[in-house]
């Protein structure tokens, strides 16, 4: 099913608790207590919208989407002087689990029901992505481009539809649970908590590798003390914060001296080493190659 909901729709139609939809968006001076009916993606396409999910607030700005399920309690605010637009989508948690147990297991009839119900518990990780990161986010994108042009038409969905979109999303989520999972915490509030302040520190690692790292400062800003993060870190994401950093500046020093054709010099501060020394001996440690057999 899809519809137009504007400040100035007058009711709703109820649908079941577990099925599809599409809603476009268009609203201003808004404020409404979520009703998570079913799995559901709130994609934000103009402005930005304020939600509070499970007492964890969000931002969600042009181009970024949140996803929380039917064990989800939470609020959605919006201020602003022209129509924030957007779209809202409903899944079946049952179609989720489906193809999430034919992405991981293929070959058998009979998969692990701890993995079948993720998306239809509260285990679920309630969390905010950048659509041009994302292989549902292209999806996104594509939709809100087609939707905007003309909201009001009479566009019809089929389930092979719903069918593409979640598998996109299980795509994307399959790492996120094997990293939820990868933790020891016993409640699931626990490992989720724990595993949004480790996001932060690997997020802020992902956008600042370049820069000095101080380790022992991030682990402080996320909440944690120097060995939990390093712990945590290493657990659910294979390397420790400084080697990860290392890895991006690897990364990202072959690409400048493959397509950018920078010096090796350049490469290496550009890529955040301290000098070409250390950079070459970790460039052909990985590599197996010296930086200037690149340019």
């Amino acid at each position: 099913m899809y519809s137009v909901f504007t400040n100035t729709t007058k009711s709703v139609i109820k649908l079941p608790p577990r099925s599809n939809l599409i809603n476009y968006s268009l609203l201003s001076e808004y404020y409404c207590k979520i009703p998570f009916r079913s799995f559901s993606i709130k994609y934000v396409s103009g402005g930005h919208e304020c939600y509070t999910i499970n007492s964890t607030k969000f931002k969600v700005d042009s181009g970024e989407y949140i996803l929380a399920n039917n064990f989800s309690n939470g609020s959605v605010e919006i201020e602003s002087r022209v129509p924030v637009t957007g779209l809202c989508i409903d899944l079946s948690p049952d179609l989720l689990n489906d193809v999430m147990c034919s992405i991981l297991y293929p070959n058998t009839t009979n998969p692990d029901l701890s993995t079948k119900s993720f998306f239809d518990s509260d285990e679920f990780f309630e969390s905010k992505f950048k659509s041009d990161n994302t292989n549902l986010g292209t999806v996104l994108s594509k939709l809100d481009h087609l939707l905007s042009k003309n909201p009001y038409d009479n566009h019809l969905f089929d389930n092979s539809f719903y069918f593409h979109i979640a598998e996109q999303l299980v795509k994307d989520y399959t790492p996120i649970v094997k990293q939820l999972r990868s933790m020891n915490a016993v409640k699931s509030q626990t490992r989720k908590e724990l595993f949004r302040k480790l996001q932060a520190g690997h997020d802020f690692l992902e956008s600042n590798f370049t820069a000095e790292i101080n380790v022992p400062q991030i682990a402080i800003n996320c909440g944690l003390s120097e060995y939990y993060f390093y712990r945590l870190f290493k657990t659910v994401y294979g390397l420790s914060p400084m080697q990860f950093v290392i890895q991006k500046r690897l990364d990202y020093s072959k690409t400048l001296l493959k397509k950018h054709r920078c010096s090796v010099s350049d490469a290496a501060l550009l890529s955040g080493f301290s000098d070409i020394h250390a950079f070459s001996k970790a460039f052909k440690k990985e590599y197996f190659v010296a930086p200037s057999r690149i340019v």
